[in-house]
């Protein structure tokens, strides 16, 4: 006779709603992700490595996923310690299978933060931009190397985790080590969010617009709200536990839900700023700016005659700050202003210009009409 999936106990009365939770979080996530792709595939453009970096954060997610669901469904999370007792294989599986989520969340966290640092670079190629995405990208590898070491060494040997009739085994029981990680993680995912507010507030666009644009970078912000749910997960944890009182098996099994719902929603948000071409075609509507153009950069010098001052980021009428290029809006492409004061003589003064609506792998995103422009100032010998 084969042994029942569902513990002796049953099923938590909450776990269906956490259960129906994630499993639409996780269909919502492929879908975005598929669409990505296919929002490539119809641009004409190829796939790159913050693309395939977000699959894989999906796929390893989706792991995580499926350790969510057997635990409720199998293992009876959710259940207090004591009614975990009564059911010694679910107790023992709960753990194994908690074990081997900390470990996937390590890992789909870290790819999908990685993922939207590359997408920032694309994007916006700028020094502030590229400096503090450096910054970031070493602090999320050394909070994976930090998060994934703790998690196996946490007990020595690991089966103690389970098992606590081996000898010589022992446990790290330190409140310090799981709140300290999860203060970290919100605050990652808090400047990660925010690092490309400032150069989205020096496009040159209608509030409308701009208020828009803000909008779809800062639904990553709901994945920051779900990391500081789940740190209060575990400060309720920590204190039913310390107390030794009803209740830490609900908020057990909170803090193994909140865990998932931050790495699914952090993922459709990484994929939303790509999905405009899916929308045109939704639409039924393809402007002239759909069809890939080749990338173009270069130095813009000025004639002999003509003299220029620049202050306070004036805009020089014969630089233009966008691609010239057919379009039924005007204000289709973004520009950036500068905010350094120049004065000096126009023979001495170029700028070095990217045309980024014309970069590959731009088109996909609403940012991808940018003209980033870098001033370069010359100071003649003579």
């Amino acid at each position: 006779m084969v042994p029942s999936m569902t513990s002796s106990i049953g099923v938590w009365h909450g776990a269906w709603g956490f259960v129906g939770a994630t499993i639409f979080l996780a269909v919502l996530s492929s879908l975005a992700v598929a669409l990505r792709f296919w929002s490539r595939w119809i641009s004409g453009l190829g796939v790159y490595l913050d693309d395939w970096l977000t699959l894989c954060a999906l796929a390893v997610h989706h792991g995580f996923g499926a350790t969510i669901i057997v635990a409720f469904l199998a293992d009876g999370l959710g259940f207090d310690t004591m009614v975990l007792a009564t059911d010694e294989r679910a107790a023992v599986d709960l753990l194994k299978v908690t074990f081997i989520g900390t470990i996937l969340y390590g890992i789909g966290s870290t790819l999908i933060r990685l993922s939207v640092i590359l997408f920032y670079f694309r994007i916006f190629p700028t020094k502030i931009v590229r400096r503090g995405g450096y910054i970031l990208a070493a602090i999320c590898v050394a909070w994976f190397v930090a998060i994934e070491v703790l998690n196996l060494t946490l007990c020595k040997p690991i089966p103690y985790m389970w098992d606590r009739s081996i000898e010589g085994g022992h446990c790290i029981s330190s409140p310090v080590g799981v709140i300290v990680p999860g203060a970290f993680n919100v605050v990652i995912d808090a400047v990660t969010v925010g690092l490309p507010i400032h150069e989205v507030r020096k496009l040159n666009l209608s509030r409308e617009k701009k208020c828009c644009v803000f909008a779809i970078f800062c639904i990553g912000g709901i994945a920051t709200a779900a990391s500081l749910a789940r740190l209060v997960s575990i400060s309720l944890y920590l204190k039913y536990l310390n107390l030794e009182a009803r209740g830490t098996g609900a908020t057990f099994a909170l803090l193994s839900a909140t865990t998932g719902f931050e790495i699914y929603i952090a993922i459709i948000g990484a994929c939303a700023p790509m999905l405009v071409p899916v929308y045109k075609r939704l639409r039924g509507r393809r402007t002239p700016s759909d069809t890939p153009i080749p990338h173009r950069s270069g130095y813009t010098g000025k004639p002999k005659s003509q003299t220029h001052t620049y202050l306070n980021g004036a805009l020089n009428p014969a630089l233009s700050r966008t691609a010239l290029r057919e379009s039924d809006d005007e204000e289709r492409f973004f520009k950036r202003l500068d905010d350094i004061q120049v004065l000096v003589p126009a023979k001495e003064r170029g700028e070095f210009w990217t045309d980024i609506s014309a970069r590959p792998g731009s088109e996909g995103v609403p940012l991808g009409k940018i003209r980033v422009q870098r001033d370069l100032t010359w100071k003649s010998e003579d």
